[in-house]
């Protein structure tokens, strides 16, 4: 889906049209609210048979909120990658950027929880598949939680998700491999206590922050990089008319 909700942004156009007297920011406002339609469009149609093929729990509603962030994001990524390449060349980058971040920087693996505290959070931090894989799965994970919770709290933990790995974390133990629902390692007294009382409190509702987190950052990304890419285009766009 990311591959085709990544429209390539006219640079080449915009350049024609700012030397001809047009208007630079409605120029590029109009383009955007015209890449709207395809961004609305664009997760029913790929979201649509993959919703009814696999029967999630969740609801449509909230894959196709998380698509549509994937697909804001990547429209906006389109104009940043626009306004620093030269044109013969965003095509191929672009499709290379949304293959890296829906392959690779997914926050499964590795995971959230192995990147706390290093570079890799950082830049798990600027992918869409990061932030769609939290939303997606938080939401899955209500329909799960009266017969599954304790399970669902392990997996957030090994995986990072809902801040749980931070709850359970022993200053100076052996890190995410360790303790209740981390896999292989010696679980510690202390360890197996801090477990317990998280999982007397946990509930897949207390995630809703970060799922709503989990949006906010694919919104405010994409419209991070469309406010950046507005401006190297102008300032491109200038220096050419020098």
């Amino acid at each position: 889906m990311s591959l085709y909700c990544s429209p390539l942004a006219p640079a080449v156009l915009l350049w024609r049209e700012s030397a001809s007297g047009l208007s630079l920011p409605a120029y590029f406002f109009a383009c955007n609210v015209i890449d709207w339609l395809w961004v609305l469009l664009a997760p029913a149609i790929s979201l649509g048979p993959y919703y009814y093929l696999t029967l999630p729990r969740m609801a449509f509603g909230q894959l196709y909120a998380a698509g549509l962030g994937v697909c804001w994001w990547c429209s906006g990524m389109a104009y940043l990658v626009s306004a620093v390449l030269p044109p013969q060349s965003v095509l191929m980058a672009g499709v290379f950027i949304a293959l890296i971040c829906g392959a690779f920087l997914h926050g499964l693996s590795p995971t959230l929880a192995a990147a706390r505290g290093t570079a890799l959070e950082g830049v798990l931090g600027l992918s869409y598949n990061r932030w769609a894989m939290e939303a997606v799965t938080l939401a899955e994970f209500r329909y799960y939680e009266p017969d599954m919770r304790t399970t669902l709290m392990s997996l957030s933990r090994s995986i990072g998700l809902c801040g749980v790995d931070k709850l359970l974390r022993i200053e100076g133990g052996k890190g995410d491999g360790g303790g209740p629902g981390g896999g292989g390692e010696e679980v510690t007294a202390l360890e197996a206590l801090r477990f317990l009382g998280v999982q007397r409190t946990f509930t897949v509702a207390g995630c809703d922050r970060y799922s709503t987190a989990a949006y906010v950052a694919l919104a405010g990304l994409g419209l991070g990089f469309r406010l950046l890419g507005f401006l190297l285009l102008r300032r491109s766009c200038l220096r050419r008319q020098r």
